[in-house]
């Protein structure tokens, strides 16, 4: 069955903008303020809506193949790819532009000297882990099995022989 325009855009708007809010998606398609909650709940309830929505949201999804994938780059990463050889940060270059997905985060400044950038990787420790738990290979450590033994000497946990 195919959408009206109306409800094509409400699926649009509900992957898109309005963030899974389907109040927020029927105002974004144009259904009147006053009854938007009332029909954003409704729209959810056809068949033919729900069964686009659903095909939008796999067009945003990513395999676990991709995933950990992803994340083994993140774990591998380095700052290298993007200094120059001075050692100034070069997002520029083709090596630095195949490698923007390490990337967290970047911070942009400007101070009496110029320009300043800073970039903050993902953390290969954090991929890792999170790896790993996708394998089922990585346990959180149980804080409460952990024993502490105090101790002024040696001698109190193995006496010395005379």
């Amino acid at each position: 069955m195919s959408l009206t325009d109306k409800r094509h855009k409400f699926v649009e708007a509900y992957v898109g903008p309005a963030r899974l809010n389907a109040t927020k998606a029927a105002l974004l398609a144009g259904y009147a303020e006053s009854g938007a909650g009332t029909e954003g709940s409704r729209l959810l309830q056809n068949a033919a809506v729900r069964d686009a929505i659903a095909k939008r949201l796999k067009e945003f999804s990513i395999s676990t193949e991709e995933a950990t994938e992803r994340m083994a780059g993140w774990s591998r990463g380095g700052f290298g790819a993007f200094l120059d050889e001075e050692g100034y940060i070069d997002l520029t270059t083709p090596e630095a532009q195949a490698n923007l997905h390490l990337i967290k985060k970047i911070k942009r400044s400007h101070n009496k000297y110029g320009e300043n950038i800073e970039l903050e990787l993902h953390d290969p420790k954090d991929a890792n882990k999170e790896i790993l738990k996708m394998r089922g290979a990585y346990q959180e450590p149980d804080v409460g099995e952990f024993k502490f033994l105090i101790v002024r000497s040696l001698d109190e946990v193995e006496p010395s022989r005379p």
